[in-house]
């Protein structure tokens, strides 16, 4: 990061590639839109190359910093558009068995993504962080702006809602 303070742009390209794939992850777990995520992950560098002489390493360490910045445009984006978004399940794709027959794991993952997409924004934030990118609790709640307590007892409630909806298996008949 030092290194793109002082305009070198070897730099950002090595932060890009560094970088890119776990936010890409992010962004499109968060916004379930491939072109959209594609632009976030754009604004998100552009962001980072425009803001570079504002971070510093000793209030955060660089993943945090710019997952907070992806972050925010996340949520700035669904602001500007609609207050709901839909849920478009043909980028699951990839989670439909091989076989004709519909294989009960499979079924479950798909279901699992549509509890998801049941959460509230910021309830799939913390989901997506802990749980995809691995996230500790105390980066948790700097990129999300949020007391550490307030990111482990919402995790909590998540979880169990999650939990309580998954053993119903509430419209799980419609996933098979």
């Amino acid at each position: 990061m030092n290194n793109l303070k002082g305009n070198h742009l070897d730099a950002f390209d090595e932060l890009y590639h560094r970088w890119s794939g776990a936010l890409y992850q992010f962004i499109f777990l968060y916004m379930k839109d491939k072109q959209l995520t594609e632009d976030i992950l754009q604004e998100t560098f552009t962001r980072v190359y425009l803001k570079r002489c504002s971070y510093n390493q000793d209030k955060s360490l660089f993943k945090t910093w710019i997952h907070r910045i992806a972050y925010r445009l996340c949520v700035d984006h669904h602001r500007k558009h609609s207050k709901y978004t839909s849920v478009n399940l043909d980028h699951n794709h990839h989670l439909l068995p091989d076989s004709a027959g519909a294989d009960q794991e499979a079924v479950n993952r798909i279901f699992i993504d549509h509890l998801l997409s049941s959460l509230s924004r910021e309830e799939q934030a913390i989901i997506i962080l802990t749980y995809y990118q691995d996230f500790p609790t105390k980066e948790i709640a700097n990129i999300l702006k949020m007391p550490i307590g307030t990111i482990k007892s919402k995790r909590h409630y998540i979880f169990k809602k999650l939990n309580k909806k998954f053993r119903s298996g509430a419209d799980r008949d419609e996933y098979i």
